[in-house]
């Protein structure tokens, strides 16, 4: 963890504003929040600019999606690693 006082680094990607908010409140002092992106671009420079311990993001982005913003950034930082949560769907009744 390379955060102030060993927290890790984090940045947060979603196009919604309020969201990204709202994650950041409730991360509250646990982590260090080094940047936030609303889009495909802004987030894969951040990130490659930023290298955080760990990235907070939206799977429906306006010009793309999440995969894109990994598959770039693997590609300029070749050593870093991804893992990914499974999305929760909405059951249709």
């Amino acid at each position: 963890m390379n955060g102030l006082g060993g927290k890790p680094r984090v940045v947060l990607v979603d196009d919604h504003g309020l969201f990204r908010s709202g994650v950041r409140a409730e991360l509250g002092l646990r982590v260090q929040v080094v940047g936030e992106a609303d889009d495909v671009q802004p987030a894969i420079e951040l990130i490659t600019r930023t290298e955080p311990d760990v990235v907070l993001l939206d799977v429906h982005l306006p010009s793309g999606g999440g995969h894109d913003v990994i598959a770039a950034v693997k590609a300029r930082l070749p050593g870093s690693g991804s893992s990914r949560c499974p999305r929760r769907t909405r059951r249709r009744t």
